[in-house]
């Protein structure tokens, strides 16, 4: 029964792991994620998408509700992936769901491709989107306290 549990947990806990990770990489440069070498499956697009379309739907992905949405329109999220090397067709399906399911969504690239996945999974990833969050949600300026 605990390892159940553990499954129904673990896909909620890997899509918020996913989402931080990219945040995180707006800030650290040095820290890019490896992405770990897979075959792509037949299945997917392999056609390029906009950096204005990603940024869209990397926001609705990370600022999921709409409560927030990021000033640059999601450029640093944008920067974030391309430094990841999620591939073309990890992006391109990532614009096509344009949701903010991040467990559906990953599930999704998983299907195209494992290894775009394992980097939406990664803790540089998420340490990246993080940062990218952090410079939305925490206003410049403003003395901790």
């Amino acid at each position: 029964m605990t390892t159940l549990m553990m499954r129904k947990a673990a896909l909620p806990v890997a899509v918020l792991a996913a989402t931080e990770i990219v945040l995180a990489g707006c800030s650290s440069g040095t820290d890019d994620a490896a992405r770990p070498a897979s075959g792509p499956s037949p299945a997917g697009s392999s056609s390029t998408v906009s950096d204005q379309d990603l940024g869209k739907a990397l926001d609705k992905l990370v600022f999921s509700g709409g409560q927030h949405t990021s000033p640059d329109g999601g450029a640093c999220l944008v920067a974030v992936v391309k430094r990841a090397k999620l591939s073309e067709k990890g992006q391109a399906h990532i614009v096509d769901t344009s949701g903010d399911d991040r467990g559906a969504v990953i599930e999704g690239v998983r299907k195209i491709d494992t290894g775009d996945a394992e980097v939406l999974l990664s803790p540089q990833l998420r340490s990246s989107f993080d940062a990218c969050a952090d410079a939305v949600l925490i206003p410049t300026g403003t003395a901790g306290g």
